[in-house]
């Protein structure tokens, strides 16, 4: 299962990073994230049924990359988590851990995705 989860992880990060590169699919946000991300997060949702983190009660790196994903996610659409209960679980526990609680109350922390300026996807501040 542990496999399965990264490989859907790694989907989802590899589907997103192909929004946020690419211009021509901007105009159609609902309809990408309905077609690519959304199947995603429904089964990654799934996997997280009763768990604390994505893998289950360990922290591992694909907690870090899906944290990442679902971050810069909900910067573009804060409801897009509203149907994935178990995901908003995740994160909350992931919030939760004391250091990472520490780094996001801190100055270093900018509450904004970090996009290389060759991203084509601008956030707003």
């Amino acid at each position: 299962q542990a496999t399965a989860v990264r490989g859907v992880v790694t989907d989802l990060t590899r589907d997103l990073s192909a929004f946020l590169w690419d211009a021509s699919k901007h105009a159609e946000q609902a309809k990408y994230f309905e077609e690519k991300l959304h199947p995603r997060l429904a089964r990654l949702n799934a996997f997280a049924a009763g768990k604390k983190h994505i893998i289950g009660d360990n922290l591992n790196l694909v907690d870090f990359a899906l944290f990442h994903a679902l971050y810069i996610l909900g910067k573009m659409d804060s409801k897009v988590l509203d149907n994935y209960p178990n995901l908003q679980n995740i994160i909350n526990n992931f919030n939760a851990i004391p250091q990472i609680n520490a780094y996001h109350a801190s100055d270093a922390f900018k509450n904004k995705p970090l996009l290389p300026p060759t991203a084509a996807y601008k956030f707003r501040d």
